[in-house]
């Protein structure tokens, strides 16, 4: 079975965003505002009429002015020129009747003063005349600047409404671009804050656990070192028993000798070397090997300190060995257990 944090490794994934991709209306907002500012408006008509009226302006010829080109002078000309013969007729006419209808050098001389007259007075129109001009001269220019500004006022038109439209088409691309990215950009935002969330409830679980084998490591330690302890406490009784009971076993063999009827072992000074010896007597106590009678032992000794007392006891009686023999098969087979530390006698 895996553990929590094999299963977290399984379901914790690396964080994978998807780069941002603008959508076909967004795509089509752009096209649609670059292809209209493609199509910058050059002036067309308007450029035309504004360069003409412009080169008319300034290409102009300098104010001149001549009676003979004058309409107006012609016109005033022809004009006094005929009052002025039909006066100088007139007069002629009235000076020959005061002489009985002849003519005479006054009549000739008072016809031409008239129309000299009305010559002067033609003369004196010209000022008029040219001032009129100049102001005419004056006009054409203004119309041809005001044709020029109206022109170009146009064309400014033109550009106006097209830089509102280009505006226009372009805010909204970037407005619908500014608002799929913001939401490309919240959804991205919740992605990683939900995987930062269970990132940090995985490394949550992950410290609970080491913190926890740490704990298991510490009490199995702990057992461990208790256990030992008792071991070597236990060693350490079984030791102190058996020396005890080979001092015991010692002080009675130099203090009497083998009883008649009853088999002994040799004492021996070294203790191994005298449990080795009781070993022998496996079959005295009605074992068919040393195994046998080891396993016997150590089944009987887990029953109890007073229950293979008694069993030891028994085995002796019928074998007709001594205690002290049994009391040396015993250290050599069941003290060595912990939950046998204690001897028969």
């Amino acid at each position: 079975m895996a553990t929590k944090k094999e299963e977290y490794r399984r379901e914790i994934k690396p964080l994978v965003i998807d780069p941002y991709k603008a959508s076909d209306e967004v795509l089509a907002a752009k096209k649609a505002a670059d292809d209209y500012a493609a199509n910058y408006p050059a002036g067309g008509q308007y450029q035309t009429l504004k360069d003409d009226l412009l080169s008319q302006y300034l290409n102009r010829d300098k104010f001149s002015y001549d009676l003979n080109a004058d309409p107006a002078y012609q016109a005033y000309k022809a004009q006094y020129t005929r009052e002025g013969r039909n006066a100088m007729a007139d007069t002629i006419a009235d000076a020959a009747s005061l002489t009985g209808g002849y003519g005479n050098s006054y009549a000739a001389t008072a016809g031409a003063k008239i129309y000299q007259s009305y010559l002067d007075r033609l003369n004196d129109r010209v000022p008029e005349l040219e001032a009129n001009a100049y102001n005419r001269y004056q006009q054409e220019g203004q119309d041809l600047y005001n044709k020029y500004t109206a022109a170009q006022g146009a064309y400014n038109d033109l550009l106006n409404e097209y830089y509102q439209r280009a505006n226009f088409l372009g805010d909204r691309a970037q407005q619908l671009y500014a608002n799929e990215y913001n939401e490309y950009g919240d959804r991205v935002n919740n992605q990683r804050y939900g995987y930062e969330s269970e990132y940090q409830l995985y490394r949550d679980d992950i410290d609970d656990d080491y913190r926890q084998a740490q704990l298991d490591y510490t009490m199995e330690q702990d057992a461990l070192d208790r256990q030992r302890q008792a071991e070597l406490d236990a060693r350490a009784i079984y030791e102190s028993d058996r020396d005890y009971a080979l001092r015991q076993y010692s002080a009675y063999k130099s203090g009497s000798g083998s009883g008649s009827g009853s088999k002994t072992a040799s004492a021996e000074a070294d203790p191994y070397e005298y449990s080795g010896r009781a070993l022998d007597y496996a079959g005295d106590l009605g074992f068919k090997s040393e195994t046998e009678m080891r396993d016997a032992l150590m089944e009987e000794a887990k029953k109890g300190e007073t229950p293979f007392r008694y069993y030891m006891k028994r085995l002796g009686s019928g074998s007709g060995l001594s205690e002290e023999v049994l009391d040396a098969i015993f250290q050599a087979y069941v003290i060595p257990t912990p939950e046998a530390n204690y001897h028969i006698k």
